[in-house]
């Protein structure tokens, strides 16, 4: 955000600065009121009026104060640039991230439900007298398997989902407007 306000400031000294070399009217208005002490005097005048100034000559100090005031403003508009530009690779990075973890959270869900038949038909072996307990502990260690990878998985997506949230809320509030994401 101080970027963005570094660059609205120095936009505005460089305007500043370009006036000076612009021609300018004024508008005035005075009222005065005179008394004297000695005689009877009051005067009482009131003008209104308009000035027209006509820069003929500008020294080389207001040049360089306008060059100067141009070159911050072109500083701090591509350091705003720049924070922008890192802001949006962090958000494509989070956004990556939130994916590829949805994507293996859904593969380990099936991996879940596969482990979870595959133990089911082994139990209903071992209860029929063809499979061993050896087989359905097995099975039981790979669903357990299955199902802390998935909570690993779970635990990504969340801190995945965390740090986009907290990029797009900079990138709004800085920029006003939305991060775009682009899809990979």
């Amino acid at each position: 955000m101080a970027a963005r306000f570094s660059e609205q400031a120095a936009l505005l000294e460089r305007e500043k600065r370009n006036a000076d070399h612009s021609a300018t009217v004024d508008i005035y208005a005075t009222a005065t009121r005179g008394e004297n002490d000695t005689a009877v005097y009051i005067k009482d005048e009131m003008r209104l009026g308009v000035q027209l100034s006509l820069p003929l000559y500008t020294s080389g100090a207001l040049t360089a104060a306008v060059s100067q005031a141009d070159a911050d403003y072109q500083k701090m508009k591509a350091i705003t640039q720049a924070t922008l530009a890192r802001l949006k690779d962090r958000g494509n990075s989070a956004f990556g991230a939130v994916k590829s973890t949805t994507v293996k959270i859904d593969a380990l869900n099936a991996l879940i439900q596969a482990a979870e038949l595959h133990a089911e038909s082994i139990g209903r072996g071992v209860l029929a007298g063809v499979g061993s307990y050896g087989d359905l502990s097995r099975a039981e260690v790979e669903l357990l398997e299955a199902r802390r990878q998935r909570s690993n998985e779970l635990l990504k997506f969340s801190q995945a989902w965390a740090a986009l949230s907290v990029i797009t809320s900079r990138i709004d509030s800085i920029f006003e407007r939305g991060l775009m994401l682009q899809p990979f």
